[in-house]
């Protein structure tokens, strides 16, 4: 999946985010390209990512603190509502994840 639009920003590392980056990893994301994995502790912050921001790209940080104010297209995912929002197969609920919305224009959903 080419997507170089989107970034995936992992949280700390658990066994959630490892479940994460292999979901994501299996269906062609990869490193340094649509998906970054600075290997943060637990309660991994923002900020720790804050040199990749940029205004061109979509960003989804996974269970990262927000300690700074978030760039532009910025979206906020929680691991257990990232897990439970993929349906099968994978692929489509990856595209569905690569269509959500940046923070300032999404709407409000149920999870």
């Amino acid at each position: 999946m080419d997507q170089p639009n989107n970034l995936f920003l992992i949280g700390g590392a658990d066994l959630e985010m490892f479940t994460i980056k292999q979901l994501l990893t299996a269906n062609e994301f990869t490193e340094g390209k649509n998906l970054a994995d600075h290997h943060l502790t637990w309660d991994a912050k923002l900020s720790d990512y804050q040199n990749l921001f940029n205004d061109s790209q979509t960003f989804t940080g996974i269970e990262l603190v927000q300690d700074i104010i978030p760039p532009l297209h910025y979206i906020s995912k929680h691991a257990y509502c990232f897990i439970s929002s993929l349906k099968w197969p994978l692929p489509i609920s990856i595209t569905w994840l690569r269509k959500s919305q940046p923070l300032k224009q999404r709407k409000q959903y149920p999870f």
